[in-house]
């Protein structure tokens, strides 16, 4: 009879090499180059009160204020540039367990360690891991606001996605996104299997209710902020930025603000990489729209 109680340490073992691995690749030469502008910029606003670090966000910055008012406390730990890129280095582990709980959850193990490597090893995750900047504490709240619909889903309460989407939302702007994406896993699964509707709208609306307030210092920032926004991107050039930064990691000369023209011979040494992002996302898009459907013609909508 098998054993309950016991504990498989295979399980718990082999993704924490992997989580350590990530880690390691991190933490090599993390204080080795001096700050650099936004780093040092995000230092400044941070060192200040908090209020004077809401009022220099609103007022000179496109960002909500949240990275800072964490960082603006992590700073009492200390101010070199390791102890400075150490936090955002323990958000991307954070990161990294997320994911494994979430690939755990929806297919199996092997899955999961796949997963789990693929984030682990990822040179933009590495690269923006070694940052003083808000994006790892991005990547921590997108992977549990999904963990936390997941965990709505199963019957919790719907305070486990609702503290990440409010958190996220006080970061950063593309969270929207995310919570775009969100709606549509949700109307996917009220198709598919019917999941209550209540506690998801609560996850969704209370975080947007108390962010309601920052849409004000928003319009501020759009128009009288010294920064601008980033204008309108080809489709083409986002293409390119999104497979180079995914997958070799970043590079200078390839960023939308650059006007580099997207070449050929640039697009194809980027397909690979392109397959090996793309493939895992029709595999999951062809598995739910085989169970949305009643033939293989014929789907339900």
């Amino acid at each position: 009879m098998e054993d309950r109680g016991k504990i498989d340490w295979a399980e718990i073992i082999a993704p924490a090499w992997i989580i350590f691995g990530g880690l390691a690749l991190r933490l090599f030469h993390l204080g080795r180059q001096s700050l650099w502008t936004d780093e040092i910029a995000a230092v400044i606003v941070a060192g200040q009160s908090l209020i004077e670090v809401v009022f220099t966000i609103a007022t000179r910055d496109v960002s909500p204020p949240l990275y800072y008012l964490i960082l603006h406390f992590w700073m009492k730990l200390g101010t070199s540039e390791f102890s400075l890129r150490l936090l955002s280095v323990l958000l991307a582990g954070g990161s990294m367990v997320g994911v494994f709980l979430i690939a755990k959850n929806l297919f199996d193990k092997t899955t999961a360690y796949i997963a789990l490597a693929i984030l682990a090893f990822c040179p933009l995750s590495i690269y923006l891991a070694q940052d003083v900047q808000n994006f790892t504490l991005l990547e921590f709240e997108t992977v549990f606001a999904i963990f936390g619909y997941l965990q709505l889903k199963k019957g919790k309460g719907w305070h486990w996605p609702a503290i990440p989407i409010l958190a996220g939302l006080y970061t950063h702007y593309y969270f929207f996104l995310i919570i775009f994406t969100l709606i549509i896993w949700f109307m996917l699964d009220v198709k598919s299997k019917g999941i209550e509707k209540k506690p998801f709208l609560k996850a969704t609306l209370v975080p947007l209710v108390l962010w309601l307030p920052w849409l004000i210092v928003l319009s501020v920032q759009a128009t009288g902020s010294s920064y601008q926004f980033l204008p309108f991107i080809s489709p083409g050039r986002l293409l390119l930025d999104l497979s180079v930064f995914l997958t070799i990691g970043h590079a200078h000369g390839l960023s939308p603000w650059t006007a580099q023209p997207v070449t050929l011979k640039t697009l194809i040494f980027t397909l690979p990489f392109l397959a090996i992002i793309t493939l895992p996302i029709i595999t999951v898009l062809k598995i739910e729209m085989s169970e949305n459907c009643i033939s293989g013609f014929f789907c339900r909508f």
